[in-house]
């Protein structure tokens, strides 16, 4: 992260460096980071290292091309429907309701794991009914698995060594087995008709029979790998995204109350529904402004160049690797103003802002943007508003440490440790 700010700071917009593994770009300004996201999607591909998905074998949508990722970017638009949206909502909004209930006020609790387990079985029920799932020890193995295959793979001579039986890589294996139980027996589900289908994988299994889309899954296995990949690409981001939150909340009071207020006017006493989610609409300007700040990613998936081209006036060699710093676009104050570094919600209520979600000058992107943003960005999204506001009404959530958590600066875990907060009853 710090690495790219300094970048940014002595070179600017567009800076090229080497390193052993070959040719770098950095982007930091709005107008380039859109030329590579939309309109040189052809030349500007992402850079994915085939090896970095282990479990999940078959076409995805992070990694798909051409046809394949066609057909899986529509199955997915398809599944996150507003009617479809509808039902999911009161899934998650019961859910969130039911792992807040293990919150108990005067006790002590870690941030990381409470969120973590919240965000897990949250998504687990949208993607496969409500069940018995194995616990998020399963996940973060795999998560785990995915970045450091990312970072081995970048190394000289990293490809050899990904094909050796390394031990994080035969645990990833070995976990989700466990959560392969659940997810074949919701596949298998889908196959019955008298079953409700209120979940994703029910949808994803019957598009073609539905005729809402012209290709269907080949297998249980390709239908299981898919639901995998949106599981891994919601439930990270939710977790870091509400422990900023408990941790900005807590040091801007008046934020805090002013959600608080909200969630009381909106829900009163009665349980979160999923109608209630287009009224929280301060707690929308919370969660953008916390994406804003502590995006779920440092830098977005980098690209590679497939031929010579240019970028922003400057020649871009065949095989350059375009990496897009969005920790340092989300906190320019020529986009953001003297502020651009506080955390003021407020920034989002405006009309100006209300009218685009892409931030001034298109300088928001904490699921990128074109045509391979985050499919699962509105379900994250929900998610995360259901979640913030079904704990301001309940609690307050008082870090006992200081110190700002501090997520693995190689993006190889979560945080580097527990963050203990003291739960509150409001």
């Amino acid at each position: 992260m710090a690495f790219y700010e300094d970048l940014h700071r002595d070179y600017g917009d567009i800076v090229f460096y080497e390193t052993p593994t070959g040719k770098n770009c950095a982007i930091f300004s709005a107008d380039l980071i859109e030329e590579v996201l939309e309109n040189k999607v052809s030349v500007l591909p992402p850079a994915h290292p085939v090896c970095a998905f282990d479990v999940i074998e078959s076409p995805i949508v992070a990694t798909s091309t051409g046809k394949d990722h066609r057909h899986l970017t529509e199955l997915v638009v398809s599944g996150l429907g507003a009617d479809r949206m509808r039902v999911y909502a009161d899934v998650l909004a019961g859910s969130i309701d039911r792992q807040l209930q293990r919150l108990r006020p005067g006790a002590s609790a870690n941030l990381r794991d409470e969120f973590e387990r919240l965000a897990w079985y949250a998504t687990l029920a949208v993607l496969f009914g409500n069940g018995k799932f194995p616990g998020p020890d399963v996940g973060r193995p795999f998560l785990r698995m995915i970045k450091l295959k990312f970072l081995v793979a970048s190394l000289p001579g990293g490809a050899h060594l990904l094909r050796l039986p390394l031990p994080f890589l035969l645990r990833a294996r070995r976990v989700t087995k466990k959560l392969d139980a659940a997810a074949y027996r919701a596949i298998r589900l889908a196959d019955d008709p008298t079953h409700p289908g209120d979940d994703m994988v029910s949808h994803l299994v019957r598009t073609s029979e539905q005729g809402l889309v012209e290709w269907s899954f080949g297998s249980e296995r390709e239908a299981r790998d898919f639901a995998y990949s949106l599981l891994f690409m919601v439930y990270e981001p939710v977790t870091i995204a509400l422990v900023f939150g408990a941790w900005y909340l807590a040091r801007h009071p008046e934020a805090r109350t002013r959600l608080e207020q909200e969630a009381d006017e909106v829900l009163g006493e009665r349980p979160m529904r999923g109608p209630d989610f287009p009224k929280l609409r301060y707690a929308r300007a919370v969660l953008s402004e916390l994406l804003r700040i502590q995006p779920p990613a440092f830098t977005l998936v980098p690209r590679r160049a497939l031929e010579n081209t240019v970028l922003g006036g400057y020649s871009i060699p065949r095989g350059t690797v375009v990496e897009i710093g969005a920790n340092v676009l989300h906190t320019r104050a020529d986009y953001w103003g003297d502020q651009a570094a506080d955390f003021r919600p407020e920034r989002w209520l405006s009309e100006s802002a209300e009218s685009t979600s892409g931030g001034p000058h298109g300088s928001f992107l904490p699921f990128s943007r074109g045509p391979r943003a985050c499919p699962g960005a509105d379900l994250a999204t929900m998610l995360m508003v259901f979640a913030l506001t079904g704990l301001a009404r309940r609690f307050r959530l008082e870090p006992t440490v200081e110190e700002m958590p501090k997520r693995n600066s190689t993006d190889m875990a979560f945080f580097n440790g527990p963050i203990p907060a003291i739960v509150e009853t409001r």
